[in-house]
C-alpha cells in the first residue's frame, strides 16, 4: 500500500523535474531547508513533516493536499496534466524565487547613490503589486 509520504515524494520529484534548472536551490533557500534535505526526501531517506510539506507545496503554488493528489495520480498513472498545469505554474514560482535577489540589488545600488526617496517609492510600488 502506498503511503502519503510516497505520494508527496512522487509529486515533488515530478515538480522538480518539470521545473527550470536551479529550482531545488531556490526551494531550499525559500523555505529555509538544506539542499541536501530535499535530496534525502527525493531519495526516500527522509520524510518531510506536515509543516515542511506545506511549505514545499506553497512554494509550488499548491496545497499539501494538492501535492498528495498529484503524487497519487502519478503513482496510479492518471492524467497528471489535468491536476497540475506544469508550464504556467512552474514559470510563476520560478519568477518569484528569482525576484527577491534582484530587488535587493536594485535597492542596494540606490542606497549607495543616496537615493532613499527612490527606495521608499520602490518598496511602496512592490507592496502594492503584492496585494
Amino acid at each position: 500500500m502506498t503511503t502519503v509520504d510516497e505520494y508527496f515524494r512522487a509529486a515533488l520529484q515530478k515538480l522538480i523535474t518539470k521545473s527550470p534548472k536551479g529550482i531545488k536551490a531556490a526551494l531550499a533557500e525559500n523555505i529555509k531547508i538544506s539542499y541536501r534535505y530535499i535530496d534525502l526526501i527525493l531519495q526516500g531517506k527522509r520524510n518531510p513533516g506536515k509543516k515542511t510539506g506545506e511549505k514545499i507545496a506553497e512554494f509550488f503554488d499548491m496545497t499539501y493536499d494538492d501535492m498528495i493528489r498529484l503524487g497519487r495520480a502519478i503513482i496510479e498513472k492518471m492524467d497528471v496534466g489535468a491536476i497540475y498545469p506544469f508550464k504556467t505554474k512552474t514559470q510563476n514560482f520560478y519568477k518569484k524565487a528569482n525576484l527577491y535577489p534582484k530587488i535587493f540589488r536594485i535597492l542596494a545600488d540606490l542606497a549607495e547613490d543616496g537615493k532613499e526617496e527612490e527606495i521608499y517609492l520602490s518598496l511602496k510600488k512592490i507592496s502594492k503589486k503584492q496585494q
